[in-house]
């Protein structure tokens, strides 16, 4: 663990809450996959191209035909947004996302904010696991248990803690990137 100081937007690791971090760390030690760590210790993975077979290769044309049917991501944040009866203006700023960010999304449907931007619209939002995970999936991404910033957003999902201040302080007090954009705060 990285040693912190208070920067004047996250607190001094004195002032994270030990039953938070003591609760995180149990949550890692059952859900984060240590790719780099297994690797290390001698391990060697291999890997084979997903839908290289005749099977996979009808999946990806049924995908295709499918995906024309199916809402863009930024058809389905706008849905989700009037769903949970929200205002964008309420929930770009809760999701701490520049008001030209959510601009772009609604006037270029093609347009994929990064994965960080998406998870801070989840936590505005209060999406839960299944919704966060359709969300991600449209934008062409997923939560990952190698990734520890992904598990970590994932606990907080799983437990209804949306609180983007919290979680924000929980990631850089491991040394991970935040969510929204730190521009905004």
């Amino acid at each position: 663990m990285k040693a912190r100081t208070a920067t004047g937007i996250f607190p001094a690791e004195d002032d994270m809450d030990p039953k938070i971090i003591e609760e995180i760390e149990q949550y890692l030690k059952t859900h984060f996959f240590d790719l780099d760590g297994l690797r290390k210790a001698g391990w060697k993975f291999s890997y084979s191209a997903p839908g290289s077979g005749r099977l996979g290769q009808l999946r990806k044309k049924l995908d295709k035909i499918l995906a024309r049917f199916e809402d863009s991501f930024a058809q389905r944040l706008m849905k989700l947004i009037r769903e949970k009866g929200r205002d964008e203006v309420e929930v770009y700023k809760k999701a701490q996302l520049d008001r030209r960010l959510f601009s772009k999304l609604r006037r270029d449907a093609r347009y994929t904010p990064s994965k960080r931007h998406i998870l801070a619209l989840v936590m505005a939002l209060e999406l839960d696991m299944k919704e966060a995970e359709d969300l991600l999936r449209r934008a062409g991404y997923a939560l990952s248990e190698t990734k520890k910033e992904d598990v970590i957003v994932q606990y907080f999902i799983e437990r209804g803690e949306y609180d983007l201040f919290l979680i924000n302080d929980v990631l850089d007090y491991y040394g991970l990137p935040v969510l929204g954009d730190s521009a905004v705060r």
